[in-house]
Order: structure tokens, then sequence, then C-alpha cells
């Protein structure tokens, strides 16, 4: 199916305005994260960094931090499912630019 800009404007605007007023009462990016079990949190220099999500472009994108190397005292890099792949940096941004969750 085709999108056109007036839609992908309109989806926006509605998708700010369900934020702005509270209208969803669950997190896209948390029903993702806790359907993945992909939840981790490491220490930072300045309190924790988060898993994060989002979609853009139909897909599904997960931000996990640190490695896939065992961390002392951090719970074990999730299990993904198969059909989550690693995209490469400049993919990664161009999908952040267009996600549709915050």
């Amino acid at each position: 199916m085709y999108c056109g800009n007036t839609d992908i404007e309109r989806g926006r605007e509605l998708a700010q305005r369900l934020r702005y007023d509270k209208a969803l009462y669950f997190s896209p990016e948390q029903y993702i994260l806790e359907t993945l079990q992909a939840q981790r949190e490491i220490p930072a220099e300045r309190g924790k960094t988060c898993s994060w999500a989002f979609c853009a472009r139909g897909r599904i994108c997960v931000s996990i931090p640190g490695s896939k190397k065992p961390l002392p005292e951090v719970a074990p890099f999730p299990t993904l499912p198969y059909w989550l792949e690693e995209a490469s940096e400049r993919e990664w941004n161009i999908l952040k630019a267009e996600k549709v969750f915050v």
C-alpha cells in the first residue's frame, strides 16, 4: 500500500495529538520491548542507558545498549527473534529520522 505525503502528515499529527492528550494508555515503545523481551539497562556515566524502540518504514527498530559480551552486574544480552537483523549505522540513522514512536 502506498501512503502519500498527506497521509504521512496526518499520521504524524494524530500521533502527536495522542501523545499530547495522553489518549494512549500504553507506551508503544514499552510494548515492543516487552514483547521482544529486549529490555536492558546498563550503568553509564550519567545515570543508566536503556533499551528503546520505535517503528519506521513498517519495520520494528530496537536499540539495546552494551555489547553481547557479558558485563558484571548487568543482565545478559537478550536472545532476539531470528527475524531481527543488525542495521548499519547509516541505515539506523535514516530509520531514526523517520520514527513513528518516541
